[in-house]
């Protein structure tokens, strides 16, 4: 079974009489690490935030355009957003935040509070279920979420936002490299062993703040290729001309380091 995939599983049964039912439904599979990839910080790698007299934060700058905190339900429904997900809270979430600090609780405001998802496609195995952490952006833009955002200046909101998934916009077309690496460079670059320059760990800036003229090349152009960034890594190269010697695809596990 492909690994970094989804898979579809569709059922159908019949009676005697000619009664019949059917059912469909998509899982996933995956034995790699993802980068962790929940802070709106790594959203604003790709996504400018502009801010705006009265924001709590990145997070309300990014959606500045359509996002009102100034007081007006009919502005500012938190219906557009949370027809999405829910918390335990209710409304307490935002009218008497019970830490005292607000009269209204802005996003950002209450760390402890807990989002879930709840109004998700049913065939479509979700994720991330709860939040990681209080800007979670995954949780509303991943596939199978049933979120919906603005289309020019509509009343309501209409446009499904459940397209954008990191792991799945960072997968390399690479047959010859998932013997042993992941399609994704994003779970590429968070398996054990994996470190930038200083020896930290890679995040989502380590390469979209990159000043290196060729990972600023790749990103500019939406090339996810290994090679892009690899080919001119001499040990990278001879690592796997070795193991090319007795394997075909090689399974040997190296640590690179990218700049």
């Amino acid at each position: 079974m492909e690994n970094e995939a989804y898979h579809t599983v569709y059922i159908a049964a019949s009676d005697i009489s000619g009664i019949s039912i059917s059912k469909e439904w998509k899982f996933y599979t995956n034995t790699y690490p993802d980068m962790k990839d929940s802070n709106i910080s790594s959203c604003t790698a790709c996504h400018p935030s502009n801010s705006f007299t009265g924001s709590n934060g990145d997070l309300e700058n990014v959606h500045s355009k359509k996002l009102y905190f100034k007081g007006t339900h009919s502005n500012s429904r938190c219906d557009n957003c949370h027809n999405y997900i829910s918390v335990p809270a209710g409304c307490s979430q935002c009218h008497d935040n019970p830490d005292g600090q607000f009269a209204y609780a802005p996003h950002g405001s209450t760390p402890t509070i807990k989002y879930q998802t709840t109004n998700v496609d049913s065939k479509m195995p979700i994720r991330v279920t709860e939040n990681r952490e209080m800007n979670d952006c995954i949780l509303c833009h991943q596939p199978g979420s049933q979120v919906k955002g603005y289309v020019g200046y509509q009343a309501a909101p209409t446009r499904l936002l459940n397209n954008h998934d990191i792991p799945e916009l960072h997968k390399a077309n690479e047959p010859d490299c998932t013997g042993s690496h992941a399609k994704s460079l994003t779970r590429e670059h968070a398996r054990d062993g994996r470190s930038d320059a200083n020896g930290n760990p890679i995040t989502c800036n380590t390469c979209h703040k990159s000043t290196n003229p060729v990972v600023v090349q790749a990103i500019k152009d939406k090339n996810t290729s290994c090679t892009t960034c690899d080919s001119k890594d001499t040990a990278h190269k001879e690592v796997h001309a070795k193991c090319a010697g007795c394997h075909s695809k090689g399974s040997y596990e190296e640590s690179r380091t990218v700049h």
